[in-house]
């Protein structure tokens, strides 16, 4: 049988009419952004992506309304993971997956930058074989610079032979896109972890992610 993810994204158009059984057939595993309740709250993934670190993102009640704990508990006790980079307060610690911070010099600093991105690379790592992208859009200003870090992960499954589907991969191809200028990453110390989030954009000197840490950097 051949292992099977599903990556979701939050445009939930694209899962309209789509089941949990429709995603789970086969053995298949449902993994989905951080909060995916929000678009899918008939969804129970096996794995949730939170990737933030500094608890203030976390506990904003604009960013995760609603008790979105019990959210993740749910999963936790349905025999699912949040896989996290530093472990959340209030949360079943039982079910919270640190993850693999090699991944970051396994697959290059150019395969990582946000949850979907991650999440095709952890795919990898254990061993998938298919993926499929469900609602990974990406339209918004906000999110552009995510497909850079995005197809350099697909890389990543091309030549590691897992099997991709995107439905959206032409699109991106079509419009112009926000590029990362890898001559300019750094990593960011924040003390004993390292941001999953390793860029600047390459013609400022700003906070990375400055919603996330409170230690500041600037371009080398």
């Amino acid at each position: 049988m051949i292992k099977h993810v599903h990556i979701c994204g939050l445009f939930r158009a694209d899962l309209k009419g789509v089941s949990q059984k429709d995603l789970s057939a086969n053995g298949a595993e449902i993994w989905t952004c951080n909060d995916w309740y929000r678009c899918y709250p008939w969804m129970m993934p096996d794995r949730v992506f939170n990737i933030h670190y500094a608890p203030h993102v976390n506990e904003s009640r604009g960013r995760f309304p609603g008790n979105w704990k019990k959210w993740y508990d749910n999963v936790i006790d349905n025999g699912g993971k949040v896989s996290v980079v530093q472990k959340i307060e209030g949360i079943n610690p039982d079910g919270q997956h640190l993850l693999p911070m090699e991944l970051l010099d396994k697959f290059s600093i150019s395969s990582m930058g946000c949850s979907i991105s991650l999440a095709l690379c952890l795919a990898i790592h254990e061993g998938f074989q298919k993926i499929t992208l469900h609602g990974v859009r990406l339209r918004d200003a906000e999110y552009s610079h995510q497909i850079d870090f995005i197809n350099n992960a697909l890389k990543h499954c091309t030549l590691n032979g897992v099997q991709v589907d995107n439905p959206y991969a032409e699109q991106w191809k079509a419009r112009e896109v926000s590029k990362i200028d890898w001559n300019n990453v750094v990593d960011v110390d924040c003390g004993s972890l390292k941001h999953l989030v390793r860029y600047f954009k390459p013609d400022l000197t700003i906070t990375l992610q400055e919603e996330q840490l409170s230690c500041q950097t600037t371009l080398k």
